[in-house]
């Protein structure tokens, strides 16, 4: 399934070392756990986006 299916409070967070995105969960019990991923490695190519 796809995060944005199951999480919520989607935020990305830029800074000098990178992003990070952060999000709120479903966990198979149905409750929420704050998460988060660093998405370093994105680029842009002449105007679209790429890893």
């Amino acid at each position: 399934m796809s995060f944005q299916k199951s999480c919520g409070r989607i935020m990305l967070h830029p800074s000098i070392a990178g992003v990070e995105l952060t999000a709120s969960c479903r966990k198979t019990d149905g409750s929420f756990e704050d998460a988060s991923i660093s998405i370093d490695g994105i680029r842009n190519e002449n105007g679209t986006l790429s890893d």
